[in-house]
């Protein structure tokens, strides 16, 4: 199965030739990576210097929005799209191992931070992620324990056949609805290790994000852009 890794980015200037170097090392070293990027800073340049695909978004238009636009583009030219953070915190040495399942009949491969070692995850995050789950659990009846990873592996015609909003918590987003459309989903344990670079998220902003999430894709139908694969 042919796939590519997509990342979004936005003033990573200090891990990203790191990130890149890892995922060449562990995957192959003519990976195709597609990043799209919302940098003041040299992120960007340090990217495509050493051969990476660069999307430009700037003034920056949200997460979803960047995520979005690297998971369609990407699936135009290949059968799969694999997805990490570009900071260090995730197993690039992993992405072979989803790739095989999506070989082996899974759509969705979904990295856990909470089944494996999650030394780089405050406590508190680790609170928010599992209790999030557990409301997942209730409203959709889906056994999640991580709706927030950002290590996923998805079938490229999965992601094409949705109309995808997309929210700005876009990860949650996409497992909800993958999930709703019947979508073969596995989670396996990974690990997360601590970030290298600035932290971006804002807790209070970002809990009322993914709660905004969760509910529109309880209480909206999923929209289908196409037959369902």
């Amino acid at each position: 199965m042919n796939f590519c890794v997509v990342m979004i980015t936005m003033n990573e200037e200090e891990p990203v030739r790191l990130q890149i170097e890892e995922i060449r090392r562990t995957v192959r070293p003519d990976i195709p990576i597609l990043i799209v990027d919302s940098s003041t800073d040299k992120t960007p340049e340090i990217a495509e210097a050493m051969g990476v695909r660069v999307i430009r978004q700037f003034p920056p238009k949200g997460y979803g929005k960047a995520m979005k636009i690297a998971l369609l583009e990407a699936a135009k030219d290949y059968e799969a799209v694999v997805t990490l953070d570009c900071d260090m915190t995730y197993p690039a040495d992993r992405i072979n191992e989803f790739i095989g399942l999506l070989d082996q009949g899974y759509d969705c491969v979904s990295g856990s931070r909470l089944l494996g070692s999650n030394k780089g995850m405050p406590a508190l995050n680790k609170l928010g992620n599992w209790l999030f789950a557990r409301l997942v659990q209730l409203l959709f009846g889906y056994n999640t324990t991580d709706l927030t990873t950002g290590m996923r592996a998805y079938r490229s015609s999965y992601l094409q056949s949705i109309e995808w909003v997309p929210l700005q918590f876009f990860p949650c987003e996409l497992a909800l609805r993958l999930y709703q459309a019947g979508a073969k989903i596995i989670e396996k344990p990974i690990e997360y290790a601590d970030r290298v670079g600035d932290v971006k998220m804002q807790k209070l902003r970002d809990t009322l994000l993914l709660f905004q999430a969760i509910f529109h894709c309880r209480f909206t139908r999923v929209p289908w852009l196409r037959q369902r694969p």
